[in-house]
């Protein structure tokens, strides 16, 4: 990429934005959420 200091900056477009529902959803799936030391803290809640 070339700097043009003729021309003004060019502004990013906007990304992608992940909800925090669907993060919660598959961060358990990832690695960090594979990981052993993870699944050693991890505990099963019973709600009703």
């Amino acid at each position: 990429m070339w700097l043009d200091p003729t021309r003004p900056p060019e502004r990013p477009t906007p990304g992608y934005v992940l909800s925090a529902a669907v993060l919660a959803r598959v961060a358990p799936f990832g690695a960090a959420g594979q990981a052993p030391a993870r699944r050693r803290r991890r505990t099963t809640a019973v709600t009703t």
